[in-house]
């Protein structure tokens, strides 16, 4: 995703663009997740969450997901779950159904800006989120309440990640 609307798709054995698609009057495009292996979810700066297939086709948007931009995604659509999380400038952690795109949950926590959202790789109904706040909190999307939260102090966070044995 470009700064001026763009979302290109990328073959990694040759490295050639495989498409190329732009989103007009969007503003950037902030966030990409990729679904399977033609679906894919963008989060724009005009607070859309859009999907489209990897031919750039629209399938379907989410208008006004976030006041000030959608800043991170992330996708777990296994068949029991088939949900997305998206993180937004407002500082809500927003959960979706994917297949209608229905608002399932959200957390407003974080006293800024939400720069990443990660779905567990070990449980799916845990999503971690990391905050301009400096925070990071895990929600359990099962209880409908917040697990943990960390606060810490220095350089602003800006990503998350974890490890595969989940620690």
């Amino acid at each position: 995703g470009t700064n001026n609307g763009e979302v290109r798709v990328w073959d990694l054995t040759d490295y050639a663009c495989i498409s190329l698609y732009k989103v007009v009057k969007s503003g950037a495009c902030l966030c990409l997740s990729l679904v399977d292996n033609s679906n894919i979810l963008s989060g724009w700066q005009d607070g859309f969450v859009r999907c489209t297939n990897s031919g750039g086709q629209m399938l379907w948007c989410i208008a006004n997901a976030h006041r000030d931009g959608v800043q991170s995604i992330s996708s777990s659509v296994n068949p029991d779950l088939g949900y997305f999380a998206t993180g937004g400038g407002d500082g809500a952690v927003r959960i979706w159904k994917y297949y209608n795109r229905e608002l399932v949950t959200q957390y407003s926590e974080h006293r800024k800006g939400v720069h990443h959202v990660k779905i567990d790789d070990a449980s799916s109904n845990i999503v971690h989120s990391v905050g301009g706040d400096n925070s990071v909190l895990s929600y359990d999307l099962k209880t409908n309440r917040r697990l943990i939260g960390h606060t810490f102090s220095g350089g602003q966070l800006l990503s998350l990640s974890q490890r595969i044995d989940s620690e």
